[in-house]
């Protein structure tokens, strides 16, 4: 219904300086850390000067985003908004009802990115749990912890709400992981004014619980085909009727946290932002980090626990989904025909990429550093390598003869093989990629792609 998530870090300097890819995941029970320094190492043949757009291999330049969110409520739509490339949909305002901020929630439909069919539709919303996958309430879980029986929920909104569009607020009530109350309230058409709501749940409950999930979307997620660009939602002043709030919940909206997203310049990340084969969000696993070869900063990437239904609409499960990062993405909902595109530009029939890594898998598994060589945006070569455990850095090369001159190559670097998805590969892999001259031997050479 609402999300999924990745990510990679990378670093590259220009002309005499290096690439770098550095990749860390950590999660609970099993760790899996590579650190991959990789080297675009020119061979005498490559001498010849070229001027290429190049990707930041040395993982030294990076934009910063920042959104707020309200205080333990871990699910928002911004991360699914900030992969997307559109505004963050959900919100802090200073237009309060009382005290001095309320929240803010806006549906945006989008074309879908990367060449995707149809329209892509970010739903604002903010919810105390992470709903995984497809899946309803009941494989919902977490929540806070609450063992009052309230009889309702009141509040104060405004709302510019596009018909035929209703927006919602959510409150489920659990026991022992069960639903025991499911109540969901919509809301229609516009109000200017802060208007009070106040709904009782029905049928009441008949026994205590021992948590809740509670939420709003500015848009029906049960009907998608009436959702509507710019519906809108605001909320402040939120409470249960006839018992206590949870103390976790500030129904007043004055207490938020701040999101810092870093993303490495000309990288793709996996599942989000220039690409992704699902067109999620981002995925856990890719930060900045100061582990690196050269220069300030390194990538890293993360094997991370995820859920899917193998696109059949059944239940979902858990699977392990590696962390990656690229120079290539896959277009949305291209079906059984996906192509990797993208990439840069490459023409040189053999070389040789060169790195250092250092890496410590769960189990057996291992990382992998794939080029996909491409000619008139048709695939002419493929190069995989799989990268088995050191904890200590440790140099590489992977020499290339593509066989005919090639216009353009996809670099992809993953932290776990992709068939790699049972979840005792849920790890944590670091990535450290750099490309450098060789000084030493080889006069005014530069890194190119």
């Amino acid at each position: 219904m609402f999300f999924g998530k990745s990510v990679f870090t990378f670093t590259k300097r220009l002309n005499n300086h290096a690439y770098r890819i550095n990749y860390i995941n950590q999660l609970t029970m099993k760790k899996k850390v590579l650190i991959l320094s990789v080297i675009v190492e020119l061979s005498v043949g490559a001498v010849i000067a070229q001027t290429s757009s190049t990707p930041d291999g040395n993982f030294e330049s990076w934009t910063t985003y920042t959104y707020d969110s309200p205080q333990n409520f871990v699910g928002n739509s911004n991360l699914k908004a900030f992969a997307d490339t559109v505004p963050f949909n959900e919100v802090k305002t200073t237009d309060a009802y009382h005290g001095t901020y309320a929240i803010k929630l806006t549906t945006v439909i989008t074309p879908r990115v990367n060449n995707g069919i149809g329209n892509d539709t970010i739903q604002g919303y903010f919810v105390n749990t992470n709903p995984n996958g497809n899946g309803g309430p009941s494989s919902w879980h977490n929540g806070f912890a609450y063992n009052q029986k309230p009889t309702g929920i009141r509040g104060y909104y405004k709302s510019a709400v596009v018909s035929p569009d209703n927006a919602l607020i959510l409150v489920f009530f659990y026991k022992g992981g069960s639903v025991i109350g499911q109540y969901i309230f919509p809301i229609t058409g516009s109000q200017s004014a802060y208007t009070l709501f106040s709904y009782t749940f029905s049928p009441a409950l008949t026994q205590n619980p021992d948590s809740v999930i509670m939420g709003a979307v500015s848009s029906d997620f049960r009907t998608s085909t009436i959702n509507r660009n710019g519906s809108m939602l605001q909320l402040d002043s939120v409470s249960f009727i006839g018992a206590a709030t949870p103390t976790q919940f500030d129904g007043d909206f004055e207490t938020w946290q701040t999101t810092t997203i870093k993303t490495p310049d000309n990288w793709v990340l996996s599942n989000g932002r220039i690409g992704g084969h699902n067109g999620n969000i981002i995925t856990p696993g890719m930060s900045q980090t100061t582990d690196a070869v050269t220069g300030n900063y390194a990538i890293e990437l993360t094997t991370f626990l995820d859920s899917t239904n193998n696109g059949h609409g059944g239940p979902n499960h858990a699977v392990a989904r590696a962390g990656a990062i690229s120079t290539g993405y896959y277009p949305n909902n291209c079906n059984v025909n996906c192509q990797e595109q993208g990439g840069e530009p490459f023409t040189k029939q053999i070389d040789t990429l060169a790195f250092y890594y250092k890496y410590v898998p769960s189990g057996s598994d291992s990382g992998q550093v794939s080029l996909n060589f491409k000619k008139n945006s048709t695939s002419i070569n493929y190069n995989q390598t799989n990268l088995i455990a050191s904890a200590n850095y440790q140099y590489k090369e992977i020499p290339f003869n593509v066989g005919q001159v090639p216009d353009s190559v996809i670099i992809d670097i993953h932290s776990s093989t992709w068939s790699d998805t049972l979840t005792s590969f849920e790890i944590a892999s670091t990535y450290n990629t750099y490309c450098y001259s060789n000084w030493s031997s080889i006069n005014d050479i530069h890194c190119k792609w």
